[in-house]
């Protein structure tokens, strides 16, 4: 299991170079704040229908 994982790390750090800092920190951010309004919006939801 922790060859798996080494393998993605590896994968993400070869992106990470290749696209470079800024822009997949960009896209990280983008990914976190996009999940964080899901996660609202879902207990918003959930408090409305108690």
């Amino acid at each position: 299991m922790r060859v798996i994982w080494w393998f993605v790390a590896e994968e993400c750090c070869r992106s990470w170079k290749e696209m470079g800092f800024e822009s997949l920190t960009w896209w990280f951010v983008s990914v976190s704040e996009g999940f964080q309004q899901w996660r609202l919006r879902g207990e918003v939801e959930w408090l409305l229908k108690r």
